[in-house]
């Protein structure tokens, strides 16, 4: 969270008054602080719902950054004939929104990549309420540029990557994906991004197909075969 500069003007203004007024300002900054982060909180947690009204789980605090709902909704409206049967591979999962949403609308399997242990139990949670009887799916934790080279030989016909925008992971990861071969040979891969941090590029055979920008949110498409038209 950034102060907001009225705040900021405040507070300087107030350093240099005797402490006594100066400890009474922190207190109520802080209070402040905590109030916002605690409606946050409860918002996330109360409106984050999928296809079909699911409610999911998710993490208190701002360490997991679900994909905004307009831009979940406007994902799977681009390739709702894409998603049944499909294997579906969702990196940096967050709460595992992205990858619930695949599973309730009938991708055969889902893979799921996460750092953060306790994301990674949310995301099983989220996963097994789905409507399949039996939903393939498998979390795997850790470093993405490391648990990506565990999926060596798989190929997924829809890739979702949503990595924290400021992160160095882009490149690395992307390129990862082209050397093992992940995306399948007429799949689709969707990359989320700020284009204030990252601008798309082609790696090796992965080619960037078109974007859409949704406020500070983009999403650009990768396919892999000779027939995709560039930007």
């Amino acid at each position: 969270m950034q102060t907001h500069p009225t705040i900021t003007v405040i507070l300087k203004g107030y350093l240099s008054i005797e402490g006594k007024i100066v400890n009474i300002f922190f207190v109520i900054l802080q209070i402040s602080l905590y109030s916002s982060f605690a409606s946050d909180r409860y918002n996330l947690e109360k409106k984050m719902r999928i296809y079909g009204n699911r409610p999911l789980k998710t993490m208190p605090g701002r360490n997991i950054r679900p994909t905004p709902a307009r831009v979940r909704e406007a994902l799977f409206q681009i390739w709702q004939d894409e998603v049944y049967g499909c294997r579906w591979l969702d990196i940096c999962a967050g709460n595992g929104a992205m990858g619930a949403e695949a599973l309730c609308r009938g991708a055969s399997r889902v893979v799921g990549l996460e750092l953060v242990g306790r994301a990674c139990g949310i995301i099983r949670e989220n996963w097994q309420q789905m409507t399949q009887p039996s939903p393939e799916f498998q979390i795997i934790r850790g470093d993405v540029r490391r648990t990506l080279k565990r999926l060596d030989g798989q190929q997924f016909d829809r890739i979702y990557f949503d990595p924290p925008y400021q992160s160095e992971l882009y490149h690395p990861v992307l390129a990862i994906i082209a050397q093992k071969k992940l995306l399948a040979e007429s799949g689709e891969m969707a990359v989320e991004y700020n284009p204030k941090f990252w601008h798309p590029e082609a790696i090796a055979f992965l080619k960037p197909v078109r974007k859409k920008t949704y406020g500070n949110t983009a999403l650009v498409f990768f396919c892999n075969t000779e027939d995709c038209e560039n930007l």
